[in-house]
């Protein structure tokens, strides 16, 4: 399997001027992947998707960081995958994610989860249940 620009490489998109347009992607810097767990499965999908605007548009839409998300609802656990933008379309600069922020992200979607009838908790990985057990036996 190849990467993304191994299979884009000598490719470009050419503008109406004319002028080439490199199609590499820098992943690191161009976009963020975000992965936020619904938790369970069966859950009503429109109210779901009605969330995850909501959150997007109140932590991300407001900066002027456009997103895409989509629902994996095919498994056990009901997850939605983000990417956003790194670059504000308003001050058309980086907008950097520290981990604070994403936790803070992730509280406001628990917390909307649960206004909307499921009740969910966001819990930073490091206070996880399962890692602290992990931490314990090996001290």
């Amino acid at each position: 399997m190849f990467s993304l620009n191994q299979q884009i490489k000598g490719k470009f998109y050419v503008k109406k001027d004319g002028t080439q347009l490199s199609l590499k992607v820098n992943a690191g810097k161009d976009f963020y992947h975000m992965m936020f767990s619904v938790g369970g499965s069966g859950h009503n999908k429109e109210t779901l998707h009605r969330v995850m605007l909501q959150v997007l548009s109140r932590n991300f839409a407001t900066k002027g960081i456009q997103t895409a998300h989509v629902l994996h609802a095919d498994t056990d656990n009901y997850h939605f995958h983000v990417i956003a933008n790194a670059k504000s379309s308003i001050t058309n600069k980086a907008y950097f994610f520290d981990k604070l922020d994403l936790f803070a992200i992730r509280q406001d979607f628990a917390t909307e989860l649960t206004r909307n009838g499921i009740n969910r908790g966001a819990v930073l990985k490091k206070d996880q249940p399962i890692l602290l057990s992990k931490i314990i036996r090996h001290c």
